[in-house]
């Protein structure tokens, strides 16, 4: 069995990730727990991470990016892509850039709670949106359905096409899991 946050391999009856610590089951046979983990494959080159990343044994950072979620300044962030989940991170300043449990008016669905990352096993689905000023945007949805619309950026106008080239990369890889 596979932990659904992660995607480490964990026995049938745990209940905690050894991997990330997060509770996932109260025994065998539970709802939580998925047989298939979705990961991407891929020989990709070491990055450092420019923020701490608490990764799994076999999780491998894939790309990273400065981003916010698109029209609110208080969610300014640090965007992590691994092969197992998307990472949501603070900025420099510590400002916080996903609240759980918090609200952020970008959530497209009123009331959404936004997590500090998101698993590919609950993206459904993910597309590239605009691609303008600095801002390469994409919008991902979950399971539940909620839609989180988030802009990989930089202070340099002049970096938006190396933006854009690095978000339909990671809709490409994302894609190709679901």
């Amino acid at each position: 069995m596979f932990c659904p946050k992660c995607g480490n391999q964990m026995n049938d009856n745990d209940v905690f990730c050894g991997s990330c610590g997060s509770r996932v089951s109260t025994g065998a046979n539970n709802n939580n727990l998925t047989t298939v983990s979705k990961t991407i494959e891929g020989d990709f080159p070491e990055i450092m991470s420019k923020v701490p990343l608490h990764l799994g044994a076999d999780e491998k950072l894939i790309e990273q990016y400065s981003s916010a979620f698109v029209m609110s300044s208080i969610a300014q962030g640090m965007f992590s892509l691994t092969n197992k989940r998307i990472i949501f991170t603070k900025d420099s300043a510590g400002k916080a850039f996903l609240k759980r449990g918090g609200l952020l008016g970008l959530a497209l669905n009123s009331g959404a709670n936004i997590p500090s990352e998101i698993s590919l096993n609950e993206i459904v689905k993910i597309e590239p949106t605009s691609c303008i000023q600095g801002k390469a945007a994409m919008l991902i949805t979950i399971r539940s359905g909620y839609q989180y619309k988030i802009a990989l950026q930089s202070m340099s106008l002049g970096k938006t096409n190396e933006l854009c080239k690095a978000r339909d990369r990671i809709v490409r890889l994302i894609s190709k899991v679901l």
